[in-house]
């Protein structure tokens, strides 16, 4: 580049910048200027929005600092604790003083969340602890696995993916109270105090409920509490201590099934005979290969499963039996080559006035009368008073997909006994069939044989998707769990009248009632019952039918 002498002169002998070059470094110092300005505002947005989120979190700030300060001492320091947030927020004053509660984690499909919520009634009456009722979660989304099966994840584990499911139904605004679906009038309050979970969230964690509230009174609730002063994250924090960390506030259950058997305090007779019956049967499994051999828990010796009284363990006078809140993980228990795991609760011999009462608990748990009365309707609109036979038919997942002639040969065999009867009457045999293979699938099946057929009539509830509906809108005015159990004697709001229940809002969330529906329609099939071996669902018909549940 040429530069002129004039130039040179005019800036005291060096040559002049050129322009371009000034005004790139010019536009350079302006772009990194605004983009600076563009980082601060987003960072003071975040700031802001995360401000309560902050505060909610420092809020509990008071028992973080207690756990940690209880970490190496024992349980008998709990005695007079009291929740250091009961001086900050009125909720947690609404819960009745002294109560004591207890919490479990529901899992995989309904049929074992039933069998759940059975054994978590049992262990709450003995423990004289009020139960607190979950959600039902979605069927597979909160997979635990098999009990005596490798890889079975730890009770830590199950609660957090329980946790996760419960707070992806608040937040999605899907929440089903089991209460809402299994009826437990008969039960609550007279054997059992319970507590709907929003309801225990709203008093003892602050958080806003409203938006899953599907009927006048939750929504009354909420509207009495608000605003909130918690969330579901700082919930978490109270809920779940760290591993390690002893709580006067929550006592976290770690005992599964692959090492212990609840019991209710049996003879040493009952216990030793069940302990011989236990290692006699688990000792030539293929699947317990890789186990230790199971001895008693009152030896010494290497054991894997052993057997604790729950009320010796965690009931009144216990070291944990002034704890605020036991968190077990899974309650699922299963008969396995005769023998129950993991909870099997007995009264004592010759108590029976304790044998009565887990009777009550333990007969099949029918449904709520809403779901029972449109069973009801559909079979008298569909059968018009004609016998009929049920067959389930489990075949898409799980243990089930790989055995579907062991499913099918009991089916065919019982059909033809029955066909042969009917066809000498000249009638051809109603069949109700609920199954998880879609119509479609059914090519190189029995189904399609049957369906086929003239001598047989199957009847799904394939195309009653508004009476569905209509049911679950029904069932989830209802608000059965919400007025069984604990609700706070609040003067300031008027009483909900039974009337009020009929309303003309809708919830928006719709739950899918129809498994619940087949059920009961199964369980009044006059012409007997097939079901698929191993699956609780058939279990659970089969309860209903022996319970004559049956609203027909």
């Amino acid at each position: 580049m040429r530069v002129s002498m004039g130039s040179v002169l005019s800036n005291g002998g060096r040559p002049l910048r050129p322009a371009q070059k000034e005004n790139a470094a010019g536009s350079s110092r302006i772009v990194t200027s605004k983009k600076m300005s563009t980082v601060l505002l987003c960072t003071l947005f975040i700031l802001l929005i995360s401000a309560r989120s902050i505060a909610n979190w420092l809020s509990t700030l008071p028992d973080l600092a207690f756990r940690i300060s209880t970490v190496d001492g024992s349980y008998s320091s709990c005695v007079n604790f009291t929740d250091p947030l009961k001086s900050r927020h009125e909720s947690l004053s609404l819960l009745p003083d002294g109560e004591k509660y207890m919490l479990y984690s529901p899992h995989e499909g309904f049929s074992n969340q039933a069998r759940e919520l059975r054994n978590a009634l049992q262990i709450a009456m003995l423990l004289n602890r009020t139960l607190i009722l979950p959600p039902v979660v979605d069927h597979g989304e909160v997979k635990h696995g098999r009990c005596l099966k490798p890889r079975y994840p730890t009770q830590r584990k199950l609660k957090e993916r329980s946790w996760s499911a419960v707070r992806k139904h608040i937040s999605q605004k899907r929440y089903v109270a089991i209460a809402d679906i299994v009826d437990l009038r008969s039960l609550t309050p007279s054997l059992v105090r319970t507590i709907d979970l929003r309801v225990f969230l709203a008093l003892w964690c602050g958080v806003d409920i409203a938006p899953v509230c599907a009927g006048p009174q939750c929504s009354s609730l909420a509207s009495y509490l608000s605003p909130s002063w918690g969330s579901l994250a700082t919930c978490r924090q109270r809920l779940f201590p760290a591993p390690g960390v002893r709580s006067c506030l929550v006592y976290d259950v770690e005992d599964d099934c692959p090492t212990t058997i609840w019991t209710n305090g049996e003879s040493d007779f009952t216990r030793d005979f069940m302990e011989h019956q236990l290692m006699q049967k688990l000792r030539n499994d293929p699947d317990m290969s890789n186990r230790t051999s199971l001895i008693s828990a009152d030896s010494g010796h290497k054991r894997r499963i052993v057997r604790k009284d729950v009320v010796k363990t965690l009931g009144p006078g216990s070291e944990v039996g002034d704890i605020f809140l036991l968190s077990f993980g899974s309650l699922f228990s299963r008969m396995y080559k005769h023998m129950e795991l993991h909870v099997n609760i007995r009264a004592a011999l010759g108590d029976e006035v304790m044998e009565s009462k887990l009777e009550a608990i333990k007969k099949g748990l029918p449904f709520t009368k809403e779901i029972m009365s449109s069973a009801k309707k559909f079979v008298k609109e569909e059968f018009a008073n004609r016998p009929f036979f049920c067959a389930h038919v489990r075949l898409g997942d799980g243990a089930f997909v790989h055995v579907w002639d062991k499913i099918f040969r009991p089916l065919r065999k019982k059909l033809e006994q029955l066909s042969q009867k009917w066809q000498r009457k000249s009638k051809r045999l109603h069949i109700f069939l609920m199954t998880d293979l879609a119509r479609g699938s059914w090519n190189g099946t029995l189904l399609a044989e049957v369906d086929a057929s003239d001598r047989y009539m199957i009847h799904t509830l394939d195309g009653h998707q508004y009476f569905l509906n209509d049911t679950a809108h029904q069932t989830t005015l209802s608000e059965h769990g919400f007025r069984l159990g604990f609700i706070p004697q609040i003067s300031e709001l008027e009483p909900l009248q039974e009337a009020q229940v009929n309303s003309t809002s809708l919830p928006s969330f719709v739950p899918d009632v129809r498994l619940y529906v087949e059920e009961v329609v199964c369980a009044c099939a006059s012409l007997g019952f097939q079901g698929t071996f191993r699956s609780t669902v058939t279990t659970n018909i089969n309860e209903l039918k022996t319970a004559r549940l049956c609203p027909v």
